[in-house]
């Protein structure tokens, strides 16, 4: 039977209790009262039945008296009338009254005209009681009580089903129900209690708002609404299922005063439903679940429910008040989306003897966008739990102890103090990043502090920082998004961020900070990923013992990372990484800021060292040892992938053994080869560093410098003069240099060359130095590049025609005009390459190409 269905046996079997009611013949307007009158007090036995018929004679006789006691046989019904019994209190064991509906249960009578209004002082009723209120098409049904109604065991049905009018009760003062009172209000069915309403039920009473089509709000209530039940089927407690006893459902509420869910002694049981909310949802200044003694009060916003606490100003209170006193918020559910819950904060108010506060987080959605986000702040102490889908903990003013606890779905964390200061345990499957903890940082944000241990998935976006003392109980895994980092640096091994997998995500970084006195720091985690990971802490303050690691990578546990390692130490004190093993060949370092790459060790016998990338970014490259005559450094770099040398840095190298720092090459030799060509070195004095034959190669080495195992420039210039159509406009200076070609004519590799190092232009306008370009050369040709550096307050001119002629020195700082011919180009090999130049003059189809770099220009 589906759950629709269910609505429909519900509302069925109520009509039939209510036609087994006894019913009796219809009697003449002469005996509608019994003759025990009381003082204006008059005893209503039988039904009464107010139509157009008998408006004049019964509502006029009725209307006579203050007060009606109802017996068991009583009854008023009102069909298709006005009836005023405002100044009449009804009191009785088993008051009835009926407006509208196409027929009386209780004569047997059929409707004349239906719809109709029925006004009355006050109620008070025990026993059994009934009051319904039936819509009919295009006639209003109301029932008006200028009073306060006082009932226990009172039926109250409110069916808009066949109307698109009005169809309401109305309460001017308060409005109490007890034991096996009922209420129900469907379809278009409206009640309104403008004082305060109070339903305390027994398990076979019932409370039922929903179904509303054409009314905006279905339940109004002028000041607290309060609400107990008295459960006995612990067991058959489904949070998932849909509770027509104790609900508002695809309907709106509004609640000028607080909601109070009151929990009831010694019942296992007391609950209440918000589902399928309709327009603006349920609206109350404040929410209150207040559990009692041997009880578990449970409030649910189920089923894409909308709820709005005080204009996002109120407060949702959880407060298990008495011993073995249990409270819990279901928000969401497996099957259905969480919609929205608005409120300026959530107080988990636990007491002592109580077994505790319970939040379960629920949410069916696959997709991160459509998750359901939880405003309000969380302070107090309780136990908040995800049971699936994608839920968020947005504020990051929460302060709340206890636990969090991600049990499936996603919990993301939208600020540090998402959780507040609880601990935080990650319980999804181990291994499957789509569930698990997420956390999603501002740059700003500060450190997550809470404590943090399970076997499942942290998955960061934005930029998150942590303390390593409050995750070393974590044996997840780490799936890396945007940038993790550690802000204590107090540890010497990255396993006290636990022991599971760190994976970097193609845009991801992972920052490995190390402020303490320990020379040596080693990543003992599995890296896997194609992110970066950033090395950066104190090391060595000497900055020159290159072979004592402050870094190091656990063998066996980078093969499946193919990302890059980037070491960026801080001033005066450089992260040491050896490389000494094949460990990053399918990866790559960066070697960027006060941090060295030495190659080898000095008494190890390997000779060449493999790396996927290497990028030398404002670091050193240790080469260590040369020889000269020899083809090859003593240690060499095998790149696979690509060799970055477009930027700035150091290589050092060890001339102890016996390299000879002598001109090489006289100024005539240099001057045969075109100038562009001069500063890639002499095929004579070239030596392989870094081979790279076969992979990428990015850049000409012109902004890395060259210096001994002293840090002394390894220096040996010679300076020439360029004469250009007999006038001196530049000179040139010669000098030891690093270069990316070697004996072959373009780039495969680093190599210590000697060769054109500086340009400095003289003349300006038609004495400017003129670079020409060779034809025939392939698109990135050195033979077409300026690797050395170009000075001076000459300008340069580019004749290229239908050439491309680049510039690659990130250290240029000519201050003269740039210009280039018609139908030339000038392309940018590096950030800065056109120095600080007062302009760019491009002619007629000239190209300037910055080639993914920048430049500033001055004017």
């Amino acid at each position: 039977m589906t759950k629709n269905s269910m609505t429909r046996v519900h509302n069925r079997k109520t009509v039939n209790l209510r036609k087994n009611l006894l019913c009796v013949m219809a009697v003449s307007a002469a005996s509608l009262l019994s003759s025990s009158a009381l003082a204006n007090t008059e005893t209503i036995s039988v039904p009464q039945i107010v139509n157009e018929t008998t408006l004049q004679d019964v509502g006029k006789n009725l209307a006579s008296y203050n007060e009606f006691f109802f017996t068991e046989l009583g009854a008023i019904w009102v069909d298709g009338v006005q009836l005023d019994l405002s100044n009449v209190k009804l009191t009785g064991n088993h008051v009835r009254l009926q407006v509208g509906g196409p027929d009386f249960p209780y004569q047997n009578a059929t409707a004349i005209s239906s719809g109709g209004s029925l006004t009355v002082g006050s109620i008070t009723a025990t026993g059994t009681n009934i009051i319904h209120v039936i819509g009919t098409t295009n006639r209003d049904s109301t029932l008006t009580v200028e009073g306060d109604i006082n009932a226990s065991n009172l039926d109250v049905w409110i069916d808009g089903k066949n109307t698109n009018t009005n169809t309401k009760i109305s309460v001017e003062g308060n409005f109490t129900e007890t034991e096996d009172s009922k209420i129900s209000a469907q379809y278009n069915g409206i009640l309104e209690v403008k004082g305060g309403l109070t339903v305390n039920i027994s398990d076979k009473g019932s409370f039922y708002i929903a179904n509303s089509k054409n009314v905006p709000i279905s339940l109004k209530v002028g000041k607290d609404f309060t609400f107990s039940n008295h459960i006995t089927k612990k067991n058959n407690f489904d949070p998932n299922d849909l509770f027509f006893d104790a609900s508002i459902g695809t309907a709106a509420a509004e609640i000028d005063g607080d909601f109070i869910l009151q929990g009831a002694n010694d019942a296992p049981t007391t609950y209440f439903q918000i589902a399928n909310s309709k327009g603006a949802g349920v609206k109350a200044a404040n929410i209150q679940v207040i559990g009692s003694d041997n009880n578990t009060t449970s409030l649910l916003f189920s089923r894409s429910s909308i709820v709005n606490v005080g204009s996002g100003n109120g407060v949702i209170e959880l407060r298990p008040d008495g011993n073995d006193s249990k409270v819990q918020l279901f928000i969401g559910e497996s099957d259905y989306k969480a919609k929205s819950i608005l409120a300026s904060e959530m107080k988990m108010n636990q007491s002592e003897g109580s077994d505790g506060i319970f939040v379960f987080l629920n949410n069916n959605v696959q997709d991160l966008k459509q998750s359901f986000v939880f405003v309000p702040k969380i302070t107090g102490h309780g136990h908040i739990e995800n049971l699936g889908g994608y839920n968020v903990l947005r504020s990051a003013e929460s302060t709340y102890t206890g636990k969090t606890v991600v049990t499936d779905g996603t919990l993301i964390l939208a600020a540090p103090t998402g959780a507040g200061q609880s601990n935080i345990e990650v319980n999804t499957e181990a291994g499957n990043t789509a569930k698990g903890l997420y956390l999603q940082f501002q740059s700003d944000a500060g450190p997550i502090e809470n404590k943090i241990s399970g076997d499942g998935v942290i998955r960061v976006a934005g930029e998150v920082s942590v303390k390593s003392s409050d995750i070393s109980d974590y044996h997840g895994e780490w799936d890396v998004l945007g940038k993790l980092k550690t802000v204590d640096g107090s540890f010497t091994t990255s396993s006290q961020w636990g022991t599971g997998n760190v994976n970097i995500e193609p845009q991801g970084s992972v920052v490995v900070t190390n402020n303490s006195d320990s020379s040596l720091f080693v990543f003992d985690n599995t890296l896997s990923g194609s992110g970066t990971l950033l090395v950066n802490f104190s090391g060595s303050e000497n900055g020159t013992d290159l072979y004592t690691p402050t870094f190091k990578i656990q063998q066996g546990t980078i093969s499946g990372f193919t990302g890059m390692v980037e070491l960026a130490g801080e001033k005066n004190k450089k992260v040491v990484y050896i490389l000494d093993s094949d460990e990053l060949s399918t990866s790559g370092i960066r070697v960027s800021d006060n941090s060295v790459l030495s190659v080898g060790r000095d008494d190890s016998s390997k000779e060449t060292f493999t790396l996927g990338t290497l990028d030398i970014a404002g670091g050193e490259l240790n080469i260590g040892d040369i020889q000269t005559g020899s083809p090859t450094s003593y240690k060499t770099i095998r790149i696979t992938k690509k060799l970055n040398a477009d930027g700035e840095g150091t290589v050092r190298i060890d001339t102890s053994a016996g390299f000879i720092n002598a001109v090489p090459a006289t100024e005539s030799e240099l001057q045969t080869l075109p100038l562009m060509e001069q500063d890639d070195g002499l095929q004579k004095t070239s030596m392989m560093l870094v081979n790279a034959k076969g992979a990428e190669i990015i850049g000409s080495a012109g902004g890395l410098s060259l210096v001994d195992q002293n840090g002394k420039v390894l220096s040996n210039s010679l300076t020439s003069q360029i004469i250009q159509n007999g006038v001196h406009v530049a000179n040139a200076g010669y000098d030891w240099k690093l270069t990316t070609n070697g004996p072959e004519e373009e780039a495969s590799g680093l190599y210590l060359n000697y060769g054109l190092t500086q340009v400095e232009l003289l003349g300006q306008d038609d004495s400017a130095l003129i670079l020409y370009a060779t034809p025939g050369q392939q698109a990135n040709s050195l033979a077409n590049d300026l690797s050395a550096k170009v000075v001076g307050n000459g300008d340069l001119k580019i004749s290229a025609v239908g050439e491309t002629v680049s510039l690659s020195n990130p250290e240029n700082t000519y201050t003269g005009g740039t210009f280039v011919t018609s139908d030339s180009t000038l392309k940018l090999g590096a950030d800065s390459a056109l120095g600080a130049t007062e302009e760019v003059n491009l002619a007629e189809r000239a190209i300037l190409n910055l080639n993914d770099h920048s430049q500033e220009i001055e004017n």
